[in-house]
């Protein structure tokens, strides 16, 4: 009898589910179906093909399901793994929308500006500025 992808996925949110609670994980942990059927067929579409794995499409889906699965868990996430992380609750520490937004800016002037505001310029301004400022003083 051949497994479907409905019923692996279903067995495998069931027992992520289990793992929740049997660890007592919270909320961050938790993950929809809907979430586990988008990485599965990332997976399918990312197969890259018998000459390059041993796996067949559907066991390198379920891989990566696995994958995402342990991740959630609270997991270490292999290196450079990235794109399915977004998928995770949104209190999960490895989503990305859960990461506070990185600053990027100097502060150039801490005089008070007209409005009582610090005067700030954007990093990628401040380093042309800088060099600017180095060339001049070369020539």
């Amino acid at each position: 009898m051949t497994t479907t992808a409905a019923e692996v996925l279903i067995t495998l949110l069931a027992a992520h589910d289990d793992r929740i609670e049997a660890e007592n994980l919270g909320d961050a942990a938790q993950v929809s179906g809907r979430a586990v059927k988008a990485v599965w067929d990332r997976g399918l579409a990312s197969w890259p093909g018998e000459e390059k794995t041993d796996l067949s499409r559907e066991d390198w889906a379920e891989d990566r399901v696995k994958t995402f699965l342990k991740v959630a868990a609270g997991g270490t996430p292999p290196e450079k793994y990235t794109r399915d992380l977004g998928l995770l609750a949104k209190t999960h520490p490895m989503n990305p929308s859960n990461k506070p937004a990185e600053e990027s800016k100097a502060i150039l002037d801490v005089k008070q500006g007209d409005d009582g505001g610090v005067v700030t310029v954007d990093t990628a301004d401040l380093q042309a500025m800088i060099d600017g400022f180095t060339t001049s003083a070369a020539e």
